[in-house]
This record gives C-alpha cells, sequence and structure tokens, in this order.
C-alpha cells in the first residue's frame, strides 16, 4: 500500500513539474521589480538622491536579472528526463534561490539605511521597494518548499 501511495505521489508530483514552472508567482515578482525601476528612473532628473536612486535602480536590475537566470534554469530543469534526474540539479536550484534570498535581506538592510537620509518622494519608494524585496523573499520560500516536494519525490522513487 505503501508503494502504491508513493508512486502516485512521484507520478502527480513528477507530471506537474512543467505546470509548477508557469504557475510561479516569480514571474509575476520580476514584472514588479520591472515596473519600480521605471519609476525609480523617473526620479532621477527632478531629485537631489541621484545616488541612491540609482543604486535603488542597479538592485532592481540584478534581481530581475537574478530571476530570469532561474527561469533559465528551470527550464534546463524540465528538460531533464525523470530517470537521469539528479541530486546536483536540485542542489543547484535551491542554492540559487538561497542566494538570492540573501541578496534581499541585504537589500533590505542597504535600503533601511537610506531611508534617514532622503527627500519623502524617495522614501515611499524606499518602503516599496522593502516591501517588494519582503514579498519576493517569501515567494522564493514558496518556492523552496515547491522544489523540496519535488526532491522528495524523486528520493522516494528511487528507493
Amino acid at each position: 500500500m505503501k508503494k502504491i501511495i508513493a508512486v502516485t505521489l512521484v507520478l502527480i508530483l513528477s507530471l506537474s513539474v512543467n505546470a509548477h514552472a508557469l504557475d510561479t508567482f516569480l514571474l509575476e515578482m520580476r514584472d514588479k521589480f520591472f515596473e519600480e525601476s521605471k519609476e525609480i528612473k523617473s526620479l532621477f532628473a527632478e531629485s537631489q538622491d541621484i545616488i541612491v536612486l540609482n543604486n535603488m535602480w542597479d538592485s532592481c536590475i540584478v534581481t530581475m536579472n537574478q530571476l530570469g537566470a532561474y527561469f533559465f534554469m528551470i527550464g534546463i530543469f524540465n528538460t531533464i528526463k525523470a530517470e537521469d534526474m539528479t541530486q546536483e540539479a536540485i542542489d543547484y536550484l535551491k542554492g540559487w534561490l538561497d542566494e538570492v534570498n540573501k541578496a534581499n535581506t541585504k537589500n533590505i538592510a542597504k535600503l533601511n539605511s537610506f531611508a534617514q537620509k532622503v527627500d519623502a518622494r524617495t522614501v515611499l519608494h524606499v518602503e516599496k521597494l522593502k516591501l517588494l524585496y519582503i514579498d519576493l523573499n517569501n515567494v522564493i520560500d514558496a518556492e523552496l518548499k515547491n522544489i523540496s516536494l519535488i526532491e522528495s519525490a524523486f528520493k522516494l522513487r528511487k528507493q
């Protein structure tokens, strides 16, 4: 009975891997960072906080690139046949997301240091960007849980 349940779970999870990549909030988060980067860039011409704004804009661009790289990795991950799946592939995905999460935490800390030294319009974008990074970390945590489920399914399958 346990084997039937395990096989059923493995099949459900392995068949949903492709759907999982398409049904992700990470793409939505990438779009939010893109929109915020455009808003920040529009402030360049009229703000005294050009260095702070430039750092914020750069962090948005780096975050979008990190998420873009993750989407490419998911695409590669989805082309691996279930029988060829290795622990290294799963570890690489998890490691990448962990590093993005750490970078986001550093960005939040840096944004906290800006908030006291900038004008009111910039403060609004500092706060908005901090919330985006917090949301992104929450989405990354959920994504890591999904990857862990896939990892568990492949470990069960190999037994």
